[in-house]
């Protein structure tokens, strides 16, 4: 059986109950697992906030740029997605019907000319209880719920006063229980129009261990001017088509099991909401947070903070530590605009298609097969490129350190402006495109994101320049390469399989490439030589076949079961299972480079 037990939050007041479940025995629902308590929720069951998604639903063209750029904004800030409890994250005041209403006044903190009476009006009669508190942090807001009269109040700067409370913004929401969970266009707390309330965690809920509803969360770089349904505005501030519109809306990938993750309880408890309700991006803030409801009020009536057992004695910020941000989907722009939430197909996963991209030493980049182009710039320095996990973005490196991204590709920093002993060379990235490192011909290796240093051959005089780079797929080591052939790895897994150091070389190394597993590598000559070490098969070459230019550089297939080379006049020559998609016509500078 379960017990309710009704505790008061303060003072002799009847009217404010906070409800919390005392659990003395549970039932078991189907399966043996504990039957999940069902908190109440203020809005519509068919508002986006409550409704499950389909099982399968089509993804937004940039779904794994955005994906990318959530880890990328993670990665920049602090390294972790955060869990706001008391500082910028409301209070919840849900009410009786007796508590008497409140004439909120205007604080102007933003130095207005005028006040608006739409605003005055709508807070002029709040029931805010006597012992309120508005949340820590700048932001200072604050909800009032009552179910009676089915309104919800939200304020922004909420401060008591001798003469009563004043807040600087906010609004209000009627019929609450048939309405979305969006304020009218210009009102709320949200710089989306959102409501707090809608996508917060709640303390019954995170102790139940079951969350029925979509999250809303805050990044910190956003697009300026646009907002994607149910957003009705925006304070954001980046003005790059590829930048993440507020209102968003993102799923994990129905096919994630949940319960394998290596998450915290409530780190498995957010992944199960998110991927069966979604999270929405509701404003623009200070780092990549979530929100839970503020314990204050539970605090000030004397009880303990019940988010330290609710995060096992974990700090918040731990509590999404190996979440898989790689598997989010974003949602078509838009989605659910026209009152229904559809299901559909995914878009086509791009690792699958056949497709090269090629770059020239002025940084012009030529798509080929199923890939499309995201860009190219003009330097006139470039010296190679990768590509993203997804090959749906690439970077380019230049010879004095440059990195220029495109697509869903992050920009981690790069060398630009700062002194190198030697010219880069060549570049490489993480197997998860959240980093990637920079090579100078001298063997010195920079690294940038979560990608981690293992060594380098830069105080050490070498026989020949390095010329190439492979990162190990599973992000454990990498390998660089000379001229002559000779292999230095560095890291756990980058395991020393051969080279052609101590071979006489009709014609010098030019590139490197890793097979799919990680245990074996190709090194690929100015004439299309091929040498395959470890576990990397042999499919043909042109070291036998006259050239009009020398090869510049080699990239494998999606599939691991085949390569091709690119000459510096963009001629491709195609080995294995990988398919010849068209050359580089009449390059107008020599083709340095190219990716898969």
């Amino acid at each position: 059986m379960t017990r309710l037990k009704l505790l008061r939050t303060g003072g002799p007041r009847p009217d404010l109950l906070l409800i919390t479940v005392v659990i003395l025995a549970t039932s078991l629902g189907a399966g043996g697992e504990p039957a999940a308590a069902s908190p109440s929720r203020p809005y519509a069951a068919t508002s986006f906030w409550n409704a499950p998604l389909p099982v399968s639903t089509a993804t937004d063209p940039k779904s794994r740029l955005y994906a990318a750029d959530i880890a990328g904004q993670i990665q920049a800030y602090y390294g972790n997605a955060a869990i706001n409890t008391t500082n910028y994250s409301a209070p919840v005041y849900e009410v009786g019907a007796t508590v008497p209403p409140t004439a909120v006044k205007f604080l102007n903190c933003q130095n207005k000319t005028w006040v608006d009476p739409a605003f005055l009006a709508q807070v002029s009669a709040v029931p805010i209880p006597a012992n309120a508190v508005p949340a820590g942090g700048n932001d200072n807001e604050m909800v009032i719920w009552q179910p009676s009269t089915d309104t919800v109040w939200e304020l922004w700067k909420a401060q008591k006063r001798d003469d009563g409370w004043y807040a600087c913004w906010g609004g209000r929401i009627q019929n609450a229980s048939s309405s979305q969970g969006v304020f009218a266009k210009n009102y709320g707390v949200a710089a989306t129009g959102l409501s707090l309330l809608g996508g917060m965690m709640r303390i019954d809920e995170l102790q139940a261990g079951q969350i029925n509803h979509a999250l809303d969360f805050s990044l910190v770089r956003t697009r300026s001017s646009v907002y994607s349904w149910p957003a009705n505005r925006t304070d954001g501030w980046i003005n790059d088509t590829d930048a993440i519109p507020e209102g968003q809306r993102f799923r994990l990938d129905p096919t994630v099991n949940v319960d394998s993750l290596n998450l915290t309880p409530v780190g498995k408890m957010m992944a199960t909401a998110i991927q069966k309700y979604g999270m929405v991006l509701r404003d623009k803030g200070g780092s990549v947070a979530f929100y839970a409801e503020n314990p204050t009020p539970q605090i000030n009536a004397g009880q303990a903070n019940p988010y330290s057992s609710i995060f096992g004695g974990k700090p918040s910020y731990s509590q999404l530590a190996n979440f898989p941000w790689e598997r989010l989907q974003a949602l078509p722009f838009d989605y659910g605009k026209d009152g229904t939430q559809p299901a559909g197909i995914p878009n086509l996963d791009v690792s699958t298609m056949n497709g090269y991209r090629a770059v020239a030493s002025t940084g012009s980049v030529s798509s080929f097969g199923q890939l499309a182009d995201k860009g190219s710039v003009g330097t006139g320095s470039v010296v190679n490129m990768a590509g993203t996990s997804s090959r749906q973005g690439y970077w380019l490196a230049t010879s004095d350190g440059q990195v220029h991204r495109f697509g869903d590709a992050t920009n981690f920093g790069s060398m630009a402006g700062r002194r190198l002993n030697a010219p880069i060379v060549g570049i490489a990235s993480r197997p998860n495109s959240n980093g990637y490192y920079l090579l100078g011909r001298d063997g010195g290796v920079f690294s940038f994101g979560e990608a981690p240093f293992f060594g380098s051959t830069g105080s050490m005089k070498l026989n020949q320049p390095v010329v190439g780079m492979a990162a190990v797929p599973n992000g454990q080591g990498y390998w660089f390469v000379a001229a002559d052939g000779g292999v230095f790895s560095y890291g756990p897994e980058a395991h020393f399989l051969g080279s052609t150091g101590g071979l006489r070389l009709n014609q010098p190394i030019v590139g490197m490439a890793p097979t799919k597993s990680g245990q074996g590598y190709w090194l690929v000559a100015a004439d299309g030589g091929i040498f395959a070490f470890g576990d990397a098969p042999f499919y043909g070459s042109t070291g036998a076949i006259h050239l009009n230019k020398p090869i510049v550089g080699m990239a494998v297939t999606a599939t691991g079961n085949g390569y091709r080379f690119v000459a510096s006049d963009g001629g491709i020559f195609s080995f294995g299972d990988a398919t010849f998609e068209g050359s580089v016509a009449s390059p107008s500078a020599p083709v340095v480079g190219m990716t898969s």
